[in-house]
């Protein structure tokens, strides 16, 4: 690694240990207002009609619902988010057609720590069983979080640093039952607060078999985790400081195949936040987190083929403004990031020991234009390396400095209705894969070679929204393109190799042949959502709703970019009251009929839904509610057309659900 990148790092380091005195912020938002502040996309806190993105927030009722073994299966009834489909315990989120290293799962603003975007088997540790709410924000323009964010964020909220006001105990007891996989899920979290101290515990168990599909068993889809965490903060007039401890632990099967992945992560996360007051500065927030991860892939002996080894931190220190000049609020920030990556056996075969590091330094402001517009900008510069063997053997360490600019509008054209509009220019860096696989991938089936010439990767992206809002009616659309410098991505050749990298043209042998390679492309797609209540009697409210969501993405030469989800829409109906809720949907995902080169189409499908909530008991804080959950109620035959396997993993089939919550 240079000398000059060594002393940018030493001094980003420097910053953020320094940063970790006791420093403590702003109030946290309140429970009755905690639903309509998002903070993913900006540092600067505010309601999201705000946003010249639609930012969408899924409260923890609702992934308990839909959710299944991962964070894209809570995620897959989101207008532009859909799943990799790999496994039940590895489905990352798809935002856009985009996965991997192009969107960033983070919990509580801190990345996962994982090795997720190593390989599409590989499952995020963070269980929907132990959330409080997700937030996603589609589409680039979320500069806080850095170049591997250029597709989106899902940002995962917990309550494990519990430094939000509140007195007494406070609990969550949630009991599942799945009968597709014959599953059994439990999770209880408390927290508990007096005066200027607060601590917290949660703990979750999942276990799933097997699940069912129109065919039968599908075989070695099992997935079962446990994992707990404990929690402390102080918290005071001047802010507040905090830390968590976490444990995850998971195994689950690869329907591809027969080997399974065992997974242990432990982490470690702090947060401080100091409410300065002084001048123009507001307050100073830090967080960070640090972790441990490996997993073992296993074989169906016993035998332990593949060993990933991954040691990561993040941190961050954000300087938060009010007022200065034209600007109604701002923000200056500094993240540095650090990443060791190993392989051991056949592990080490694919990707030999690489580091990624980075510093990176961003700013965002927002400029009243009047009582109905706002402007909204952010800059950000990084200082990134990464260090590793590609399969020439030859050691390679290689700095980028990517620079990315966002701006949008914000136009509250009447009570009702807000219009936005955002243009950025955004880079990423290559990740670790993209520029040092070396040879077979045995979860997805690939004999993967990455290229470490990759320079930056570059794309101006432009998005409008409009959002109306009245009595019983609601409405959300977003139009958006992307058009990319150099777009990295894995493209299959046609042909096929063994474990030791000899190639055939066409089928013969077991893995696929993919390279790493750069060419420009093009993007374009949309979503919209709406929910209009027709009707009220007595204490119950009657409605439909709608949604839909589409992308397409194209190589310069005119090829289909590969594995992108197609159209996708169908309505529902809801029925509510106090006591009462229930929903039905038809949801309608067509076929793929546009795969990229060497890709295979999907047929279409149309899955039914339904869900029944009944608060059946509440009193004084406390409340005890039971769900009843249909998925693919008609027992459809699903295939992911975002999936490596799709081919020959089918999704699962009918699933009926049983959700119990107790509150106190």
């Amino acid at each position: 690694m240079s000398s000059p990148f060594k002393n940018r790092l030493a001094m980003g380091a420097a910053v953020l240990v320094v940063s970790t005195v006791p420093v403590f912020a702003d109030e946290p938002p309140t429970d009755e207002t905690v639903e309509k502040v998002v903070v993913t996309a900006s540092p600067l806190s505010r309601s999201t009609d705000k946003f010249s993105k639609i930012i969408t927030t899924v409260p923890r009722e609702e992934a308990l619902k839909n959710g299944g073994a991962s964070i894209g299966d809570a995620l897959m009834k989101v207008p532009g988010v859909s799943g990799t489909g790999f496994a039940p315990g590895a489905n990352r989120p798809v935002i856009r057609g985009f996965d991997a290293t192009r969107v960033l799962v983070t919990e509580n603003g801190i990345g996962s720590l994982d090795v997720a975007e190593i390989g599409p088997d590989h499952g995020t540790p963070v269980d929907v069983l132990s959330i409080d709410r997700i937030e996603i924000v589609r589409g680039p323009g979320t500069l806080r979080y850095g170049s591997q964010a250029t597709g989106g964020v899902v940002n995962i909220i917990t309550g494990r640093i519990p430094d939000r006001p509140f007195e007494g105990l406070r609990a969550d007891v949630a009991g599942i039952y799945g009968s597709a996989a014959n599953s059994g899920d439990g999770a209880v979290s408390a927290s508990y607060g007096e005066g200027m101290f607060a601590l917290h515990a949660d703990a979750f168990l999942r276990n799933a078999g097997d699940y069912d599909t129109p065919d039968g068993r599908q075989l070695n889809s099992f997935a079962r985790m446990n994992g707990y965490a404990l929690g402390a903060a102080i918290r005071g007039q001047e802010g507040s400081l905090g830390a968590a401890f976490t444990e995850y632990n998971g195994k689950y099967g690869l329907p591809s195949g027969d080997t399974f992945i065992e997974v242990r992560q432990e982490k470690f996360m702090q947060r401080g936040i100091w409410n300065a007051k002084s001048g123009a500065l507001d307050r100073v927030q830090v967080e960070g987190g640090y972790a441990d991860y490996k997993h073992n892939e296993v074989e169906p002996g016993g035998t332990i083929a593949s060993t990933f080894l991954n040691t990561e931190f993040d941190g961050r220190a954000e300087a938060i403004f009010g007022a200065i000049g034209p600007s109604s609020d701002s923000a200056l920030g500094v993240q540095y990031q650090h990443r060791e990556f190993s392989g051991l056996g056949e592990a080490e075969d694919f990707l030999s020991p690489a580091t990624a590091e980075g510093l990176g330094m961003y700013a965002f402001s927002r400029f009243p234009l009047g009582d109905t517009i706002d402007l909204e900008g952010s800059l950000r510069v990084e200082f990134a390396s990464r260090e590793g063997v590609s399969i020439s053997d030859i050691p390679t360490s290689k700095d980028f400095t990517p620079f990315s600019a966002s701006a949008g509008l914000v136009w509250k054209a009447t009570d009702e209705t807000t219009l936005g509009f955002t243009v950025s220019r955004t880079a990423r860096v290559p990740g670790l894969p993209e520029m040092f696989a070396r040879g077979p991938h045995d979860g997805p089936l690939t004999f993967e070679v990455g290229d470490p010439a990759l320079g930056l990767e570059k794309a101006t992206s432009l998005e409008g929204t409009a959002r109306y809002e009245t009595n019983g009616l609601r409405l959300g659309a977003a139009l958006w393109g992307s058009w990319y410098d150099g777009f990295i991505f894995g493209q299959l050749t046609g042909r096929t190799c063994d474990e030791t990298g000899a190639c055939i043209v066409g089928p013969g042998n077991e893995l696929k042949e993919l390279l790493y390679v750069q060419r420009d492309a093009s993007f374009w797609g949309f979503e919209a959502e709406a929910r209009y209540e027709i009707a009220k009697f007595d204490e119950f409210a009657f409605g439909v709703s709608a949604q839909a969501d589409y992308v397409r993405g194209r190589l310069a030469g005119g090829e289909n970019v590969s594995r992108l989800p197609p159209l996708r829409y169908g309505p529902g109906l809801f029925l509510e009251s106090e006591t009462l809720t229930a929903g039905v949907r038809v949801f309608r995902v067509d076929g793929q009929t546009r795969p990229g080169a060497f890709d295979t189409p999907t047929k279409g499908y149309t899955d039914l839904s339904a869900d029944l909530t009944w608060r059946c008991w509440e009193d004084e804080g406390r409340a005890f509610d039971i769900s009843l959950v249909g998925r693919n109620l008609t027992d459809q035959h699903e295939r992911n057309a975002s999936s490596f396997v799709k081919d020959d993993v089918l999704m699962p089939g009918r699933d009926i659900r049983v959700v119990g919550r107790f509150t106190f």
